[in-house]
């Protein structure tokens, strides 16, 4: 009876500790199903607006400027200005190319273009002596021509004033052929006269424009050609920004109206439109020049020729709906955000856009029933704890 009694008390004590038990997992179960909201971070989304940018690297150059060449063959004589000197645009003489040369050529060119007119003035003269002689042999074979119907002179004399016609008639045709061929040298004369005074016009060289000698190229006593720059000129007033563009950005580029933004030495040098395009691509290096005056430098900075410059050229620009970019999650489904509501993360997929300071330009799927607005809260730190239909807590 006690043995009884014993094994029934040991079963009692089994069967209470195997209920202690399930209530203990059941309470575990219960603690587990219930963890608290998950700490994170959120952000507002926004309207702003994008600025698609393409950024390369460009030069500096003067708009204007001019390499300047001998206008004739020779030895350089003399040189007036170097490297840094101001010039001015038809009154800055340059340099001096065999003046006494040319000078000595348009002395014998003018000399004998008065020669030959004097040659013509005779040659004139000439066919005035051949008319009257011709004319009076005219008259003196007519008068005989009726003698010898007469009778009162003989065939013979009659001939003699013929061939008298005749010669005068050649020599009148030769004085004018005479007159004609020294007409010509007159022409040929004078051409050669205003062509050595052209030449030593162009002895001395003038500015063709207003600006700064950058380069001196040769000095005196060299040889000077028309292939040859011996002064080379810019206008450091009027600069220009030069940049090669990748080709597949052709048709972004619109003279007139794409604007470029500058940077030199890391400072703000001003926003400009572009103000020429190629026509054409480059067949080796797929690039495409453009230019960009700098009509209104800021006034704190200091641009040069030859300055590397950093551009920036706004292609496109519209206002879209951002939010932080590190909020943004790649993942096999696509981009996704999480956004809140009522303190519930709510997975939603996105498509991308433009990104620029930190921020990413996205649209919903249209596939998703669940819009976004400005203002509505997206989850910037703590999105990868999270899932969707979690509990979260700002």
């Amino acid at each position: 009876m006690k043995r009884s009694r014993k094994y029934f008390s040991r079963l009692i004590l089994i069967l209470a500790t195997i209920a202690l038990m399930s209530c203990k997992k059941e309470t575990a179960r219960e603690i587990v199903t219930e963890r608290p909201p998950t700490p994170v971070k959120t952000t507002p989304a926004k309207i702003i607006t994008f600025v698609n940018k393409l950024t390369i690297q460009g030069t500096l150059e003067a708009e204007f400027y001019a390499n300047v060449a001998a206008k004739i063959d020779g030895v350089l004589e003399e040189i007036w200005v170097d490297e840094g000197d101001a010039v001015e645009s038809n009154k800055t003489k340059l340099f001096m190319i065999d003046n006494r040369k040319q000078e000595q050529n348009e002395i014998v060119s003018r000399q004998a273009a008065l020669v030959a007119a004097q040659n013509h003035k005779v040659a004139l003269a000439n066919i005035d002596r051949a008319k009257a002689a011709a004319k009076k042999a005219k008259l003196d074979m007519d008068r005989f021509t009726r003698l010898r119907e007469q009778g009162a002179a003989t065939a013979n004399e009659l001939e003699l004033h013929q061939t008298n016609c005749e010669q005068a008639e050649a020599t009148l045709n030769l004085a004018m052929a005479q007159a004609e061929a020294a007409k010509e040298q007159v022409a040929q004369a004078e051409a050669a006269y205003q062509i050595a005074k052209k030449d030593l016009e162009d002895c001395t060289i003038l500015a063709p424009l207003t600006g700064t000698v950058v380069a001196r190229m040769k000095e005196p006593g060299e040889q000077a050609s028309k292939s040859a720059p011996v002064i080379k000129i810019k206008n450091l007033d009027k600069l220009e920004a030069t940049a090669f563009v990748p080709g597949n950005y052709y048709d972004n580029i619109q003279v007139g109206k794409t604007k470029i933004a500058l940077a030199a030495n890391g400072t703000d040098a001003g926003t400009y439109v572009v103000t020429y395009k190629a026509p054409t691509i480059d067949t080796t290096l797929r690039t495409f020049e453009i230019k960009a005056k700098l009509d209104k430098v800021p006034g704190n900075t200091t641009l040069a020729p030859g300055m590397l410059v950093g551009i920036s050229i706004v292609l496109d620009t519209r206002d879209g709906l951002a939010v932080p970019s590190h909020s943004v999650i790649q993942r096999a489904q696509g981009h996704l955000i999480f956004i809140e509501k009522d303190n519930i993360a709510r997975q939603l997929l996105v498509n991308i856009g433009y990104e620029q300071d930190g921020f990413t330009e996205i649209t919903p799927k249209p596939e998703q029933n669940l819009p976004l607005q400005p203002g509505d809260q997206v989850v910037a730190e703590g999105q990868y704890l999270v899932k969707d239909g979690d509990k979260i807590q700002r």
